[in-house]
Parts: C-alpha cells; structure tokens; sequence
C-alpha cells in the first residue's frame, strides 16, 4: 500500500549539505530531554520521521539562506507534536538554527539566532501550556541547564535566553502581541483556529515574520486534520497545500508535511482497524497503545467521523450534534425550479454589523407538497465569494429591502414575510405598504420555535425530504454550521447553534420561510399574527 503522506514543496533528494538539520538533530539530541509525559526526563533520541521534516524544514540555498518560511506538520493525535514543536522552539533560542558559513568539507555551519523572539500560539492558555510548558521543563532540566548560560531565565509563562530575546506563551486573549519582533513561531492544533479572533491573530504574527529579513523568520504549524466547513487555520492551510502540489499555485517556501491512514478499509474489521491506525502514526506507532483506540472506535459513544479526524488523522465532517447531516442534506436536492409568477413566501433573518442578513424565498408545489427554497446573504464578512459583501462592515438591510420588491415581487407573487424584528422592522413597515403581510418572527418565542421544529420535520421525516433545494454552497455551508439538541421540553424542542463563528442565518431565513409556506393560508382563514396588514 502506497504511504499516505502530502508534502506541498517536493524537496527530492535531500542534500545534506544544503541543510542545516543534521546540526539542529544533533543539538536537540545533545541539550534536550524528554517533557512532561511517559518518558519525562529521559534524553531525546528523534526517530527517522523527525529527523527527515528538520532536514527539509533547515534545507539552505547556495547563500546560506533559508528556503522555508511556513512549515505544517497534521499528524494524529498522539504522536507528540506538541512537544517535537518544542523541541524546536528551544533549538531556535539557543541552537546552530541559521547559517554561519562552510567548512572545509563544503557543509554548512550554524549559529544562533541573534535576539530570538518566539510566540507559542494557542487557542487558549491551557493549549499554548502544552507547548511552552515542554520548552520549560527540557531547558530547567535537560543537558543544556547544565551549562549555567548567563542570562537564560525559564519562567512559567515565558523564558528570557542570553544576548536578549525570550520564548513566550501566547494566546489571542493576550494584551500584547509584540509585534514586529517574531523570529519563529509555533501555531499549535490550528484545526482550532475557527473564530476570526484567533485566525487574525495567525495572519498578524505571519506578517510579522516578514519584517526581520535578516533573521530568516519562518514559522510552524502543527495539527490534527480539520472537519471541513469550519474554515479552520488548518483547513485553508491544506487547501493552499494542495493547490501547491497540482501547479495551481507555486510557492517553494510552503513546506507541508502530512500523514494520515488509508480511507478505504473494513471499519468493522478490528484487524483493518488496527492497520490503518498503525499506518496512520508511522514510526510513533511504537509508542501508542492501539489496543486501547480500537476499543475506543468501539465505544457506542465514539462519533466514527471524530475518531477519523483524531486518530487516522483525515479531514471529515463532524457529524456530533450536526442538525442536519451533509448526506441528508444533498438528499434535499433536486432540479427543480420556482415557476415565474408563483405564490412565494419570504423568511429575512437579520443583522447590521459582523454578521450576515439573510432573505430566503420558498415555494409550495401544489402536486408534491414539496416546499422550493432558495436564499440569498448579504455579508459584513469579506473573503467569501458567495456572499454579497457590505462595504464596511456594516449591512444596509435597505437594499435586501430592494432586492424583495425589485426583484421577488417582480418575479412572483410575493405575499406573507416572517422576519425577525430586530434589525428589519423599518424595511418590514415599508413593505406592508405595497401589499405584503409582514409577521414578526421572535427568536426564541414559540412561533420560532415551532418553526425550528417543523424545519427538523420536514427534512428529516418521511420517505424522501419535502425540503428541495438546488445545492447552493452558501446555503449548504449555513446549514452545516448549525448544530442542535434537544431539551426535553416540547415549548423549546430544538436549541440550535452555531458551530465556531460559521454563519446560520441562511438556514434561519429558511426556517421562516418554510414555515410561512406550511401556514400560508391560515393568514387569509382566520385572524393572522402581524405586526403590519
């Protein structure tokens, strides 16, 4: 079976006089032990899978010049990436880490960096402990304590090393991010990554490096693979990856190196099981109790898509309290289209600044009792082609006004809105002026919540799905945000969130609308809920 192993820059033939890793290996093999862990204080001896990323992460040019600026390494959970990270942050501060000149045999020789600034960057200070506290307990008790360096001060929380510089744990909650000074970082587990907060604060740190040329900065990413549609650190990092590797993109200074198990393989099958996990970890399968994960994989608990990110170290949907799975979701999708001049109901989920509006219109078809949605948003976010991006930040939700009356009510007979008031009820009152029934959906009231509950009904109850769409990427990824539970109580059935940061209102929009077109009719029977007639 062929190795499952991605690496963006294809190096070929390592040229061992081109790199400066055999000094880094060597220096991390003389000074370093063994962090908190199983083998804690034991004298580090890296295996060849190690060995190999530091010769290509420390690969030189003909000047001396480092050819890597950005490394990833995804590998399992287990297999110590955290503290190899560190192993490396230490070597940065006080190890032959940049070029010095050649010997007399042509090979390279090392230096230290000249006033190192290292940040370990950590979705929170208990992640980025993982890291700095490995780098902590390798200098106060490692070989290299024993040198008594004048100036080298290992604090809990950072490390100050001779000549100046220091080593320093970082989260996005921290008040200062020095910038500017950064000569290698460490962003740790980036499959965490999933807010704005935290994938500016790796997009600030990135730019920093680029400030000190001399100093050759570069950083490392190290993580467990993603669930896709998060738009992770780690997500956009293996798609840039992979756009490197088919020519789309050149980028020789990207170096990512990935392993993961075999996708193909009898998951029932405890053998299958425990060979694609032993695949999947390479030479760290020494070390891993595999007994233990194939019984794990058996737990009734275990989500089999977890287990697959985690230990086989493969980008899959996270399908735990997914309110609507992918699978059922395509499910949902069909060719057909909303007839001109058809009777339409419109759901408007709102927002004005860092967030989305989002207008849905829906369709009953008389023959199937199938309910057609399609939805359009409006975006205070940029970098998402699939949104219409407000200038600034901030929503003018009279132009999604617009869009309903120059373009819905121009197409179709456009009769009842749902929205939520907060945000549309200006918009709401001047289009009850041209005709429309407008009711006041409150999020969180019963009428929203029965809405959520129908929602669930309709796509999930019955032989096929009576929600049909037509595989909108925007729409599917809004759906794919939102997770839910139920709590018991049939007033509030369904408590349905976001995932991370990732947009739902598409999907709220939706909910209104189909629940506008279930009850259509009731508003023009009997006495209706509106805030405008």
């Amino acid at each position: 079976m062929a190795p499952r192993r991605q690496v963006a820059r294809k190096p070929g033939t390592i040229n061992l006089k081109r790199t400066l890793g055999p000094l880094v290996v060597n220096w991390i093999e003389r000074e370093l032990v063994h962090g908190p862990g199983d083998v804690e204080g034991q004298r580090v001896e890296l295996d060849d899978e190690r060995v190999r990323f530091l010769l290509n992460a420390y690969a030189i040019d003909a000047n001396g010049r480092r050819l890597v600026r950005r490394a990833a390494l995804f590998r399992s959970k287990g297999w110590a990436k955290s503290e190899f990270a560190a192993m490396i942050a230490a070597a940065e501060a006080l190890g032959p880490v940049r070029f010095a000149g050649w010997d007399h045999d042509g090979r390279p020789l090392g230096r230290q960096q000249r006033a190192p600034y290292i940040p370990l960057v950590a979705t929170e200070e208990g992640q980025a402990g993982n890291t700095y506290a490995a780098v902590e307990y390798m200098l106060r008790y490692g070989p290299i304590s024993r040198l008594s360096l004048e100036g080298l001060d290992v604090g809990m929380t950072r490390t100050f090393v001779p000549g100046g510089g220091k080593i320093v744990a970082l989260t996005a909650k921290a008040s200062s991010k020095e910038g500017g000074k950064e000569t290698f970082s460490v962003f740790d587990e980036t499959h965490l990554y999933v807010t704005d907060e935290l994938r500016r604060l790796h997009a600030t740190i990135r730019r920093n490096l680029a400030k000190r040329k001399a100093a050759q900065p570069w950083s490392l990413e190290t993580s467990t693979m993603y669930a896709p549609g998060e738009n992770s650190v780690a997500e956009s990092s293996h798609r840039y990856a992979e756009a490197i590797a088919s020519g789309a993109i050149s980028d020789s200074g990207f170096f990512f190196d990935h392993r993961q198990g075999p996708r193909e393989f009898e998951w029932g099958d405890d053998d299958a099981l425990r060979a694609a996990l032993v695949e999947s970890y390479g030479q760290a399968a020494a070390w891993i109790d595999f007994e233990r994960l194939v019984a794990e994989a058996r737990d009734p608990d275990t989500d089999a898509s977890d287990f697959r990110r985690y230990f086989l170290n493969q980008p899959t949907e996270r399908t735990a309290g997914k309110w609507i799975t992918d699978e059922r979701w395509r499910e949902c999708q069909a060719p057909v289209e909303i007839p001109e001049g058809a009777e339409i109901v419109v759901g408007v989920d709102a927002a004005k600044t860092r967030d989305c509006t989002a207008c849905n219109w829906s369709w009953m078809d008389p023959e199937t009792g199938k309910i057609v949605q399609r939805i359009r948003v409006w975006s205070a976010r940029e970098k998402n082609p699939h949104h219409v991006f407000a200038p600034g930040g901030r929503i003018n939700n009279d132009e999604v006004r617009d869009f309903i009356t120059e373009e819905l009510m121009e197409r179709y007979q456009a009769r009842v809105l749902f929205y939520d008031e907060r945000f549309f009820d200006t918009q709401a009152n001047d289009l009850s002026e041209l005709g429309m029934t407008c009711v006041e959906m409150h999020q969180g009231k019963a009428e929203m919540n029965a809405a959520w509950d129908l929602y669930y009904d309709l796509v999930h109850v019955g032989e096929s799905p009576r929600i049909v769409h037509d595989g909108d990427p925007v729409f599917a990824a809004h759906v794919r945000n939102a997770l839910g539970r139920r709590t018991g109580n049939r007033a509030r059935n369904w408590h349905v969130e976001k995932l991370g940061d990732g947009p739902i209102d598409g999907l709220a929009a939706a909910v209104m609308g189909a629940y506008a077109a279930e009850h259509l009719e009731e508003f023009f029977t009997a006495e209706p809920l509106v805030a405008w007639a």
